[in-house]
């Protein structure tokens, strides 16, 4: 269940790799913190990964798994390394995102503890207009509480005969995963159009032979979350969508950065994340000039909140109201609780 479920959700939600490429940056150096360290960087690291693809390679048949194995992984990672080091007011922008998208598909593995800085907390200063990563996340929990659920997690369920229980508990804990893994997209991304998103890919991956069975699920919101213990599928007002009671779908095919500016390191002076086995210690460096305005989206008009360790500041653009204040002491990273879970979904 859990690679028929996960893997179409990869493929289809995260930016297609280009083809053996050699070069990339995914953010712009004037835009960072630091530009001229951040080109500095991205300039020696593509410079690096030429050579790897050049005089690395030769002994392949094709070429193509040394890059991927090899020279890709190894590129992607230094560009989060650039990216932590020089461009650290960036790190919940889409940019930012894509940088570790990068490194989730070209590399076989991923850290224990997850990315630094991702997903972004909600309503985090400058952050993606579409959080994909909280899809994912929201997915993965899913995977875990439909386990949870089936297995009778509910002491009220002990008691309950076998039969009863496999005749209404089992059905209602499938249709709150179904339910809560698509309302995802809507209830996090809601002015994206899903199908951008590769929704219909999922949801027929979702459903498998069973797509007949959803339009009979029936529930009110509460029941996934407050009987069945599912987690809300996105912020504190998110909602369990029903078959055909799902709100109208977003129209923007196009991510921006909310407003807000990032103007201290998050995690502070330095800290530390592991990929690979190997400890990448991150200085950051210090603001040597003025870094370009922020993107913004014209949605609800708020005052980014500040986390802690985190100074934001409110820029011409409106924020969305996300609900919760973004922490941010030390680098913001999840728990992936699949390896093939997080390689497939970005």
């Amino acid at each position: 269940m859990l690679h028929k479920l996960v893997t179409p959700f990869f493929t289809t939600i995260l930016v297609a790799t280009p083809a053996l490429a050699a070069t990339y940056s995914h953010l712009d150096p004037a835009r960072c913190v630091d530009p001229s360290g951040m080109k500095k960087c991205v300039d020696k690291v593509n410079s690096e990964q030429l050579d790897c693809v050049n005089k690395g390679c030769t002994d392949e048949p094709s070429g193509a798994g040394c890059l991927e194995e090899t020279c890709l992984c190894g590129g992607s990672i230094s560009q989060m390394d650039c990216a932590l080091t020089h461009c650290w007011d960036q790190v919940y922008s889409c940019e930012y995102q894509e940088t570790v998208e990068q490194v989730i598909k070209t590399c076989d593995d991923a850290p224990e503890e997850g990315f630094p800085f991702y997903p972004a907390p909600v309503d985090a200063p400058n952050a993606c207009s579409c959080n994909k990563a909280k899809v994912v996340e929201t997915v993965g929990k899913v995977l875990e509480e439909q386990n949870d659920c089936e297995g009778g997690a509910s002491d009220a369920w002990e008691s309950l005969p076998r039969a009863e229980f496999k005749a209404k508990v089992a059905p209602a804990c499938v249709c709150c995963s179904w339910s809560a893994a698509l309302s995802a997209y809507w209830n996090i991304c809601p002015d994206m159009d899903p199908n951008y998103l590769g929704v219909d890919s999922f949801f027929h991956s979702l459903m498998g032979g069973a797509w007949e069975k959803w339009p009979k699920c029936k529930f009110d919101n509460s029941t996934c979350h407050t009987e069945y213990n599912y987690t809300l599928p996105g912020n504190k007002d998110a909602k369990f969508y029903e078959p055909g009671k799902f709100p109208k779908n977003g129209t923007q095919t196009t991510m921006t950065n909310l407003a807000g500016t990032i103007t201290s390191p998050i995690s502070g002076a330095t800290f530390t994340w592991t990929m690979n086995s190997t400890a990448h210690t991150i200085i950051a460096a210090g603001v040597q000039t003025t870094a370009a305005s922020a993107s913004t989206t014209g949605t609800k008009g708020n005052t980014t909140p500040t986390g802690a360790g985190a100074e934001a500041t409110e820029s011409s653009g409106e924020a969305e109201d996300k609900g919760n204040d973004a922490s941010a002491a030390v680098p913001r990273t999840w728990s992936i609780m699949w390896l093939g879970l997080i390689f497939f979904v970005l």
